[in-house]
């Protein structure tokens, strides 16, 4: 009896063979023939043969299928993974070599996209987790029915359980309690148990069910329900670093000319999105009080300084310098050099002291609109300080009358009057005479709860004296701050006298509104004066007691 040939194609693993089998046989009979004559030998029930793009039956026969004897017997086959009972066929060298050199040559130099071909490292490679490894395979080899190698045994588990469920407990997870219990591996059971075999996919072993419509035993069951467990445990990754938080960027206001472009084109007026970063301090009715006030106001008075302001002529001052050292040798001419570098530092401080100083000595003069408008409403100016004789001759402001201006707000926020305003230095002369006059001021005058100003040491003094000593040698220097001194200290006297000075008002007699004015600013002034440094109050004590400079 001759037997027919059939051509089997397997495209998965791009291999093809011949298999011979009676002209009678089925397609049972055909899935045998593959079983004996393939590599791998996957298993009947998992082989699916197509032929003319439908799965044919067991049942179905070769000569009905093909009736002609000279006809070409040509099918697929598509095994399933699990049906391989061992190590599946590789794709041969020489069809791989062919396909890759059809791949067109490609520039070394162009770079192309690296795949991730590693896996993400697993918790099951942790150390940490040898318990639950030790679980794992304990469950792996009772489920098998001893089929697999037994686990090795465990170093000191009750240290490793703890180690392991303190890891699993960083992560969020709770521990499982079925992990704690045993499962008698080692012991004899005569139960019916459901039959697994060991195949082999893709190089590794797997466990796979023999009959799928077993009943597992009691120790199987077991083992399923840690394998549960420890199969989800094992398959999380590794802890990441975690990812930088992204910051929202800091809202623009929008231009004035977008306003003005609007309203001519008769449409609304944009409104920008408030920023949620904002410093609420800023609002009006809350207004920063002690150390933030005054960081606060510094922070502000930086961010007005006008550097461009200051770049440009400081670019200037070194543009001369490389010209003069261009044609004055300093090396050649010391004193010339000198008298250079005299005038370039001159150039730059003169510079510095109009641009970044003047502000700084003004200090609301360049300040924030918002923050003048806050302290235009939430700190009016006191009323000037009452005459001796009691009469104010009709020279106090209307809004100074209001006997309610300062009771609105707490009392450790009435502030009096503030340090005089500086006087715009004019030249040489002038800046010698106001030579550390300003700040001076704002520690006789301070208008905040600002830190605590240390007095100065005793090289500062130094400093200042021989400084002053040299500088008041000019007779103009000297009439200038002199002057200034005077008027300054006029104003320390009349201010400690109205402190001293008591009410005039006796009895029952309810007072009238200028002496609720003076009482006013009488506690101002405690306040204000409550506010100064204990070194900066004995100096107030000491003009107080001294006497007017004779002409």
């Amino acid at each position: 009896m001759s037997l027919v040939a059939i051509r089997i194609e397997l495209p998965a693993y791009s291999q093809s063979f011949v298999v011979e089998i009676p002209p009678g046989s089925t397609i049972l009979d055909v899935k045998q023939a593959i079983f004996t004559s393939c590599a791998g030998h996957p298993r009947p029930e998992g082989q699916r043969i197509i032929w003319r793009g439908r799965y044919l039956n067991d049942a179905e026969r070769i000569d009905e299928l093909w009736p002609l004897s000279d006809e070409q017997r040509t099918v697929h086959l598509s095994v399933q993974p699990s049906a391989w009972t061992t190590a599946p066929i590789l794709t041969s060298s020489s069809s791989s070599w062919s396909s890759a050199s059809t791949i067109p040559n490609i520039d070394r130099h162009i770079a192309l996209p690296k795949r991730n071909e590693t896996s993400p490292p697993l918790l099951a490679d942790d150390e940490d987790f040898a318990f639950v490894r030790y679980k794992h395979w304990q469950a792996l080899y009772v489920l098998s029915n001893r089929k697999l190698a037994p686990p090795m045994v465990l170093s000191d588990p009750p240290t490793r359980r703890n180690a392991a469920k303190s890891a699993l407990e960083r992560r969020g997870w709770a521990w499982p309690v079925i992990l704690d219990s045993d499962i008698p591996y080692n012991a004899d059971t005569n139960q019916d148990c459901v039959a697994y075999e060991v195949v082999i996919i893709h190089g590794k072993p797997y466990l796979s069910l023999r009959e799928p419509r077993g009943t597992p035993n009691d120790l199987q069951l077991r083992a399923l329900k840690v394998l549960t467990y420890t199969f989800s445990i094992m398959s999380l990754p590794l802890a990441t670093p975690p990812l930088p938080t992204p910051t929202a960027p800091h809202t623009q206001s929008l231009p004035p000319e977008i306003h003005e472009l609007l309203q001519h084109l008769r449409l609304p007026a944009l409104t920008t999105v408030p920023n949620v970063n904002a410093d609420v301090t800023a609002h009006a009715g809350i207004a920063p009080t002690g150390v933030a006030a005054a960081e606060h106001a510094e922070a502000n008075l930086m961010r007005e300084v006008p550097m461009r302001a200051l770049l440009a002529p400081l670019l200037m001052v070194a543009l001369r310098t490389v010209l003069l050292l261009y044609f004055f040798s300093p090396t050649r001419k010391p004193l010339l050099g000198l008298c250079i570098i005299a005038w370039i530092i001159y150039e730059m401080w003169t510079h510095i002291r109009i641009v970044i100083l003047q502000p700084l000595n003004r200090g609301d003069g360049n300040a924030a609109p918002a923050d003048r408008a806050r302290r235009n409403v939430f700190a009016p100016g006191p009323p000037p300080p009452p005459p001796l004789n009691g009469q104010d001759n009709g020279n106090v402001p209307t809004g100074s009358r209001t006997p309610d201006a300062n009771r609105a707000r707490p009392d450790g926020e009435r502030s009096a009057q503030g340090p005089p305003t500086p006087s715009q230095p004019n030249g040489l002369i002038d800046s010698l005479a106001l030579m550390d006059i300003h700040n001076e001021n704002k520690l006789l005058w301070p208008t905040q709860l600002t830190r605590v100003a240390d007095p100065p040491t005793f090289t500062q003094k130094a400093i200042m004296f021989l400084s002053l000593g040299v500088a008041t040698l000019h007779p103009e220097v000297y009439n200038r701050r002199r002057a200034i001194l005077r008027q300054r200290e006029g104003r320390l006297r009349t201010e400690m006298n109205v402190m001293e000075r008591t009410s005039e008002s006796t009895g029952n007699v309810e007072p009238n509104e200028d002496e609720l004015r003076r009482q006013q600013y009488r506690e101002q002034l405690q306040i204000q004066h409550s506010r100064r440094p204990s070194w900066v109050k004995d100096y107030v004590i000491r003009v107080r007691a001294g006497d007017w400079l004779d002409e």
